[in-house]
């Protein structure tokens, strides 16, 4: 699999990222690509017990966090096993950790998901590397599986 296929998931947005897996399944089955899931959350707090003292730092919540997230995601993906799913948990900003990581990764197609409706809707951007390829009928087809996908999300 040489195509790169980013899915970024705000803070609140990843339970229509595990509901939207099929579809981004199969947009990489179409695209021949491997899926890399980056959910984003703030800095988490210490977590402390009713009478004030610190149970869990800083770095075992986001350790919790981070497990809690890849064994979601790791859970949901295992039908899948014909396309390689991998999921990453950022740290930060969420803005600032969304651009890190699409600087980083460097993919053909990110997936990003709209906060309309319960399950909110996927949204594609085909980036650089598929724009300077010319390769106009796998945009096409890119571009009209998003829109399928974004009409199917819909809730009425």
């Amino acid at each position: 699999m040489s195509a790169r296929l980013l899915v970024l998931v705000m803070p609140g947005q990843a339970r229509a990222a595990l509901a939207g897996l099929a579809a981004l399944v199969a947009t990489a089955r179409a695209e021949g690509a491997a899926i890399r899931i980056a959910c984003f959350q703030p800095l988490p707090s210490p977590r402390e017990d009713r009478h004030g003292c610190i149970v869990a730092d800083v770095d075992r919540e986001m350790a919790r966090i981070t497990h809690a997230v890849e064994d979601a995601f790791d859970a949901a993906a295992r039908v899948f096993g014909d396309v390689a799913v991998e999921c990453v948990v950022r740290f930060g900003r969420p803005r600032r950790e969304a651009r890190i990581e699409t600087e980083l990764y460097a993919p053909d197609i990110v997936a990003s998901f709209e906060g309309r409706g319960a399950l909110g809707a996927m949204r594609y951007l085909i980036t650089g590397a598929r724009r300077n390829a010319a390769s106009a009928s796998a945009a096409s087809r890119a571009t009209r599986s998003a829109a399928f996908w974004r009409r199917a999300m819909r809730t009425p």
